[in-house]
């Protein structure tokens, strides 16, 4: 597990993050509820009033192979389409994101091991965040076979663990830009984060 790390004060964080939109992303190995949070937190946000968009998973539109079988050339494709995405989606109050550029690079790092270079494009990015969501496997719920995602449970726990080994390692970063990482297994868990990053 890592630890969760929780900053209030987001207004005086030296971050890449634009002085208007509040990015959140949801992240965690496949299969972890992922995109029924972000469901429900757009939802919930414009219930309230607010411009709120949501950047999909783009994984599922890349031309190469993924899960256990990606390569660098697949998760650097993954990663400038997030990054995309994330730019063109920023004209908003909120923005969620069905991942982040961190699972990007657990797949990866799955296959390869550690990639430096690589890797510093993910920390340099990852401080355009304002939270990082954290899900993590339920075990009494079975992987869904949709023809996308790996269906083998150890695979998945890997991928958890690289995830979770990577926030902990990143805690100076988090620092330093003020992101909030909690640890979610609800969507009450959700409401609450966000509720603390949107009157930091």
């Amino acid at each position: 597990m890592f630890l969760a790390v929780k900053y209030k004060n987001r207004k005086d964080s030296p971050s890449l993050r634009g002085a208007d939109v509040i990015k959140i992303a949801v992240i965690g190995a496949h299969s972890t509820g992922k995109t029924s949070m972000c469901k429900q937190l757009k939802k919930w946000l414009e219930q309230q009033g607010l411009h709120v968009k949501l950047v999909s998973e783009v994984a599922r539109k890349c031309p190469y192979p993924l899960n256990e079988k990606t390569s660098l050339q697949a998760q650097q494709w993954v990663f400038d389409k997030q990054v995309e995405a994330e730019k063109k989606h920023a004209d908003c109050d909120v923005l969620i994101c069905d991942r982040s550029v961190l699972d990007n690079y657990a797949y990866l790092h799955y296959v390869e091991g550690e990639h430096e270079e690589f890797f510093s494009n993910i920390k340099e990015h990852l401080g355009s965040y304002d939270a990082l969501l954290v899900t993590r496997i339920n075990h009494h719920l079975a992987i869904e076979d949709d023809g996308f995602r790996s269906t083998d449970k150890e695979f998945r726990r890997e991928i958890q663990s690289i995830i979770y080994d990577k926030i902990n390692n990143l805690r100076d970063l988090f620092a330093k830009h003020k992101i909030m990482v909690e640890p979610i297994t609800c969507f009450e868990d959700v409401q609450d984060a966000v509720e603390v990053v949107m009157n930091g």
